[in-house]
């Protein structure tokens, strides 16, 4: 018993000896600008586990396996960090919108949403395209991939909740559907809006939590909805709406940005 005691005493000593030497010799100015030491520990349960010094984790591991430190800004259309409260927005939500086509498509429903209401885009994934949206939102967020990851989620619409109340969230993609359950919470409608690639792309559970969360599902051609539930006979009941896309215009040099008033 007094061994026992004695090796858990000597244990935390030495931890205590080497946190002390990583802080001497590790320069904690080289972090990142806004390094979070809450939202680090947060998201990632083992490195809290191991009592080791947030800080000194990401410059000696965390940034070699290129962890996330923070959350996301969201910038306002003149590219400056958003301080204030808006009410009335809506949140377009879309994932990783690389294509043309679908850049296309988003670009022209958020045009038509600016003409009356303050829209905030929260791009997920990697975006080729972002500038686009920059240009035309009263607000762009961007992150990281949230697939298998509701810490950060829920992060985000913490976040995004402090500065907007949102009357509805739009839903261009179910791969973004981990911030669903998150904004239903918060007694947000949701609407998922379903292109006619998904049925190929999707697993059935991407279609069941859409369905689930969503206040209403809309497909972009019937032929999309009768592919989904041809695939999954369990979704069958599932009621949805068709809406067409219509025509699209492409961006031009008359498409300015609108400041949030």
């Amino acid at each position: 018993m007094v061994i026992a005691v004695k090796q858990k005493i000597l244990t935390k000593l030495l931890f205590s000896l080497k946190q002390a030497y990583l802080k001497f010799t590790i320069d904690t100015k080289k972090l990142p600008e806004g390094f979070d030491k809450i939202v680090y520990l947060k998201l990632y349960p083992d490195v809290a586990a191991t009592g080791l010094d947030p800080a000194i984790h990401y410059l000696r591991y965390g940034q070699y396996e290129n962890r996330t430190f923070s959350i996301p800004f969201i910038l306002g259309s003149d590219g400056q960090v958003i301080q204030n409260t808006y009410k009335d927005a809506i949140l377009f939500v879309t994932h990783q919108a690389n294509h043309p086509g679908n850049v296309l498509l988003n670009f022209n429903l958020i045009k038509s949403l600016m003409a009356r209401h303050t829209v905030v885009v929260l791009l997920v994934g990697e975006f080729a395209f972002s500038d686009t949206f920059t240009k035309i939102a009263s607000s762009v967020m961007i992150t990281s991939d949230l697939k298998g990851d509701p810490i950060m989620a829920q992060f985000i619409v913490n976040k995004l909740c402090d500065h907007f109340q949102f009357k509805v969230a739009l839903f261009d993609s179910l791969e973004s559907r981990e911030l669903m359950p998150v904004l239903s919470h918060q007694f947000i409608p949701l609407f998922s809006i379903i292109h006619d690639v998904a049925p190929l792309t999707s697993p059935e559970a991407a279609f069941r939590e859409a369905f689930f969360w969503a206040s209403d599902v809309i497909f972009s051609t019937s032929i999309a909805l009768s592919n989904v539930k041809e695939e999954f006979p369990n979704l069958r009941h599932n009621f949805a709406h068709v809406i067409p896309h219509g025509l699209s215009g492409a961006p031009t040099s008359n498409d300015q940005i609108v400041k949030l008033s």
